[in-house]
């Protein structure tokens, strides 16, 4: 009997799909968008396709019109079984072939409802292009035969609102990180001091690269699109109060203009922390690639994530990688069911961040014994060997169910 073919979509694939190519004998194609190349750079990749990856246009306007006969639908449909990501869903549904959708965020809680993300688009017809997309989303996520999203309010609100709840599974999904590039080596750190020496100069640095989503509206507090900054700013303010004199500073990833990142500087400014604060400007448009966010982490001690719906996400991977304790908001009534242990700091409010920085600032053994353990977490759990041993599983799972 022939073995199984399948096709991957999407960037949230990519590690997954390297894992599965390295570590497990499947016939895995990945697919990747080319308006994606640029993640595909800053993820320390380069603009030639790995063995197994097809790079093409799959979202061109003449693909979203019509899809059946799309060059995305036909890669998909080479495949026995399907797994996408984004907007796979309006293609894979017409391969006739079982089709699995695996959302990042936005793709469930965002794309399938323009009108109530009306607000966020500029122009008349960026609006008509995301009505477009997103009616087609709507409906094709419907017609997946599984939906692997987390157990988290917003994916499960948006899968309510599609009528698709029960196409959610139990059996969770990890994502990757690439402990090749996130991994500290020798003379790595010496590097990163050279290179940003007035980090390297800090007596405790708090980097806190995460998107800056601080916007309170209904919508985005309710899809997940809402990470709460503010907590953080709000704490590392009251840490600071407590250390007048010491070299401490709270660093953002500066990626552009725009009213979020002017409502973090306002809270800053009015917080009288601009002195304590830095805005790292990233060398080119796109950002920060992995392998220079790597040497970055290294220059901190406690790296902050996401204060919102209580998950993790890869700013947290990359930091356990690199051996810096994370401070974050845990939601631990869904975390400890899905993994034994975890080395996460938790912190939901801001004086809650203000005593975790400050129980980690004078405790330079603790932070050394999380960072081990953040290491070992990400062996045990997110490295490209647990992960294929877990992907193989599942998608030989997925095979039979739908053979």
């Amino acid at each position: 009997m022939r073995a199984p073919r399948f096709a991957l979509f999407g960037t949230v694939f990519r590690l997954i799909a390297r894992a599965l190519r390295d570590h497990a004998d499947l016939d895995v194609t990945h697919l990747i968008d080319r308006d994606d190349l640029g993640y595909l750079v800053a993820s320390g990749g380069s603009l030639e396709p790995e063995a197994g990856t097809i790079i093409e246009d799959f979202s061109t306007p003449r693909a979203f019109l019509l899809p059946r006969h799309a060059a995305l639908t036909q890669r998909l449909a080479d495949a026995d079984i399907a797994l996408v990501s984004e907007f796979g869903p309006i293609f894979a549904q017409h391969t006739k072939r079982p089709a699995c959708f695996f959302p990042f965020g936005g793709d469930l809680t965002v794309m399938p409802f323009p009108a109530r993300f009306a607000f966020r688009t500029r122009s008349l017809r960026e609006r008509a292009t995301a009505e477009v997309i997103g009616r087609r989303q709507r409906r094709a996520i419907p017609h997946m035969r599984e939906v692997w999203s987390p157990p988290y309010a917003p994916y499960l609100r948006a899968l309510e609102a599609l009528g698709a709840t029960e196409l959610r599974t139990m059996d969770y999904k990890p994502c990757g990180v690439d402990t090749e590039i996130f991994t500290e080596r020798p003379g790595d750190l010496e590097d990163a001091r050279r290179t940003h020496p007035d980090l390297a100069a800090l007596d405790f640095l708090v980097l806190h690269p995460s998107r800056l989503m601080l916007d309170p509206h209904p919508a985005l507090r309710e899809s997940g699109q809402w990470k709460r900054n503010e907590v953080m700013i709000e704490g590392f303010a009251r840490f600071a109060s407590r250390h007048p004199a010491d070299r401490i500073a709270l660093a953002f990833v500066d990626r552009s203009e725009g009213p979020d990142r002017d409502r973090a500087l306002e809270l800053v400014r009015r917080l009288d922390i601009e002195d304590r604060v830095r805005f790292l400007a990233p060398p080119r448009s796109g950002g920060f690639s992995w392998p220079e966010l790597a040497r970055l982490y290294l220059l901190a001690h406690v790296v902050a994530d996401d204060f919102g719906v209580g998950w993790f996400g890869g700013v947290a991977l990359e930091s356990l990688a690199m051996r810096r304790p994370v401070l974050t908001y845990i939601d631990s009534s869904i975390m400890d069911d899905l993994y034994p242990w975890h080395p996460m700091v938790s912190a939901k409010t801001a004086d809650e961040v203000a005593d975790a920085l400050t129980s980690l600032a004078g405790d330079h053994g603790r932070r050394t014994a999380l960072g081990e353990r953040s290491r070992e977490w990400i062996e045990e759990h997110h490295a490209p060997e647990p992960l294929a041993k877990r992907y193989r599983r599942i998608l030989l799972d997925v095979a039979d169910r739908y053979s």
